[in-house]
């Protein structure tokens, strides 16, 4: 018999051990998720804008250096 993740809602199998959708840890005698590492989602901490704009900057920095490295060998021979 199906259950359903207590944090998700997504349907989950007897014996699962974590949710496949938003990857909880399932008690195996009752059902009830908890977050993985154990504590609940209002004790951690949310990440800071500043820190969410930098790792996008810098991702978008690093795709266009490769962007930029694919059409400069793209140009020249390699031999």
């Amino acid at each position: 018999m199906a259950g359903k993740c207590e944090r998700c809602g997504q349907t989950i199998l007897p014996d699962d051990a974590v949710c496949w959708q938003c990857g909880a840890r399932l008690m195996p005698a009752s059902g009830a998720a908890i977050s993985p590492t154990g504590k609940d989602d209002a004790d951690m901490p949310a990440i800071a804008w500043t820190t969410l704009a930098y790792l996008a900057v810098s991702t978008a920095v690093i795709l266009l250096l490769l962007v930029w490295m694919m059409i400069i060998l793209a140009q020249q021979p390699l031999l």
